[in-house]
């Protein structure tokens, strides 16, 4: 009946709770405290607050202050961890490749509809720290992990909108599926890689005194493969915990050259080593979404009989 599914929908908004970030990561909406989470612990000066009402979250995101409010003012932290990030904005493209909807594109943004798609309509965006640049990355790799076939897979780098750096690659531009069966892992890793690449030469040519990098991914796998687990496979020959061979090594050992020669360069001049960031995938992390897009553009571009 008409009228049970008016009241259903009634009673899911008043059970809803909205944590809202004005000062974190990433500032924004999140509907779960996990995911808010995220974008506060460790951060310096961290502002977030739990809220019954989206419009209550809204003036908090955009700065104004509430009364409708299930906690008792704003949470704050000290950590020194962590930079400012972006608030989600729906519809927003890096650059003019990003303006192109394709099919895959226009199917995987109706993951915003309803509740998610007025939280992700009502925000707007802020820009980075002057002092820091922040690189999103993301791959994909449509029927990753399934049998048979050539899967279309491709990496995404989201400097910011409209950035010259931004890029979507197909994996078929840069190795071969006869060597390399395309994954997602190899598209995640490939996008890390190339964001330090664009870093690596921006440290080695010019110096910008005091300057901070960060790298923020949705993927645990390649942070840990490059902040964590390559020390330990550099010291054993590059060997697994079973006494295999590491999967995906040629990326890694390439990225991890990369990564010290930067931050090589970094402390020399007593500055920051590059910071790796995980954040959660799709859950309306502006660069995060728009790394997701660049990323199944290089995918669409994706060429079977390279």
């Amino acid at each position: 009946m008409p009228w049970l599914k008016v009241l259903g929908k009634q009673l899911f908004l008043r059970r809803m709770k909205y944590y809202a970030v004005a000062n974190g990561r990433s500032n924004g909406i999140y509907q779960s405290w996990d995911t808010c989470k995220a974008q506060v612990l460790g951060f310096p000066g961290a502002k977030y607050k739990k809220f019954d009402t989206l419009s209550a979250a809204q003036d908090f995101v955009k700065g104004g202050t509430s009364a409708n409010s299930s906690g008792s003012g704003a949470r704050s932290s000290t950590n020194t961890n962590g930079n400012r990030g972006s608030i989600y904005k729906s519809g927003h493209g890096a650059g003019s490749s990003m303006s192109k909807s394709t099919s895959y594109a226009r199917k995987h943004d109706e993951q915003y509809k309803g509740i998610g798609k007025a939280v992700a309509l009502s925000l707007t965006s802020s820009t980075q720290p002057k002092n820091t640049t922040q690189v999103y990355v993301d791959g994909a790799c449509r029927g990753n992990g399934k049998a048979g076939g050539m899967h279309r897979s491709g990496y995404g780098v989201y400097f910011g909108e409209n950035d010259a750096r931004n890029k979507a690659v197909p994996l078929s531009r840069i190795e071969s599926a006869k060597l390399y069966k395309p994954t997602n892992q190899r598209a995640e890793l490939h996008a890390a890689n190339d964001a330090l690449k664009t870093i690596e030469k921006e440290v080695t040519s010019t110096h910008r005194p005091n300057h901070k990098y960060e790298i923020l991914t949705d993927s645990k796998y390649t942070k840990l493969c490059l902040n964590e687990w390559s020390d330990k496979w550099l010291r054993n020959g590059w060997k697994s915990s079973n006494g295999g061979s590491v999967l995906n090594r040629d990326i890694i050992e390439d990225a991890r050259k990369r990564l010290d020669v930067i931050n090589g360069t970094l402390l020399s001049r007593g500055e920051s080593p590059v910071v790796f960031t995980y954040v959660p995938g799709h859950q309306g992390v502006e660069g995060n979404e728009q790394a997701d897009r660049l990323a199944n553009l290089g995918a669409d571009q994706y060429d079977h009989y390279c």
